[in-house]
């Protein structure tokens, strides 16, 4: 029993070490539709539709970027954070 118990402790181990390293990220890249600065969201249109995108301070914009309304009907790249739903990083495609 004790052997079981081990194994399991050191599993259990390994996987809360390792969770940390796994990228919860998604890619939406497609045409930036609108931008609502009040709300801090922007409309992606991509291949897979319509999706809506949170973005924050931290968010990482293109060199020059002051504001994210001039990308608008630009083709873009939008890093998402999966467990946070919101946008790590926006790029010109």
């Amino acid at each position: 029993m004790t052997k079981k118990r081990l194994l399991l402790a050191i599993t259990l181990l390994f996987i809360l070490t390792a969770l940390p390293l796994v990228s919860f990220a998604e890619t939406v890249q497609g045409t930036l539709k609108s931008v609502d600065t009040g709300r801090k969201k922007m409309e992606v249109d991509s291949a897979r539709g319509i999706s809506w995108v949170v973005y924050t301070s931290s968010t990482k914009w293109p060199a020059g970027t002051t504001d994210p309304s001039s990308l608008v009907g630009k083709t873009v790249r939008v890093d998402k954070d999966d467990l946070l739903e919101e946008a790590v990083s926006v790029e010109e495609a």
